[in-house]
């Protein structure tokens, strides 16, 4: 895999969108790599992925949710803490599952087409729950961290976030 360029800055909340398109971009690139029978890069798309979500969720549930209770006084329909909180587990489990396949078929590379069927079935359901929960995103969290919380804040959480999310994007890639 070619070395990965994490130039987001956060400047507003909504700019983590770029984040998601992130993910999103080396989401196909993953199914890419797999579908031209390079599985060490599709994995290595997949740790990507897996890794920075996971520092995003944990980020968001530790700061950026709080905020959102703190500051939107009136939190829309659609747009409950719950509901983010289950998307995440539910994103990440299913990361999960599909590493572990991943992992199966690294072992047979040679092996029978159809352990890539299940591979496939969670592409389809991950990449429905990242469009789903990345505009839950978008038009609620984003969209409302923006508007309501303080300058002084956004100023203090999002270089934290930008440089945690940096972090992971540098460690992976020293993975052998």
């Amino acid at each position: 895999m070619t070395p990965v360029t994490f130039d987001i800055t956060y400047a507003a909340f909504s700019d983590m969108d770029r984040l998601n398109r992130f993910f999103e971009e080396h989401f196909v690139a993953h199914q890419i790599a797999i579908m031209h029978n390079r599985l060490e890069q599709a994995m290595r798309h997949l740790e990507l992925v897996f890794e920075l979500y996971r520092q995003h969720e944990q980020d968001t549930d530790r700061l950026l949710l709080p905020l959102y209770e703190k500051y939107v006084r009136q939190i829309p329909e659609g747009g409950a803490v719950l509901f983010f909180v289950r998307e995440h587990h539910f994103i990440m489990k299913r990361l999960s599952e599909l590493i572990r396949h991943m992992g199966k078929l690294l072992l047979d590379p040679e092996g029978t087409p159809l352990h890539r069927v299940p591979l496939f079935e969670e592409h389809c359901t991950i990449k429905d729950m990242f469009d789903h929960h990345h505009a839950r995103d978008r038009y609620f969290l984003f969209k409302y961290l923006d508007e309501y919380v303080p300058r002084m804040e956004k100023e203090a959480v999002l270089p934290e976030m930008e440089a945690r999310h940096r972090e992971v994007v540098r460690k992976v890639q020293e993975q052998p």
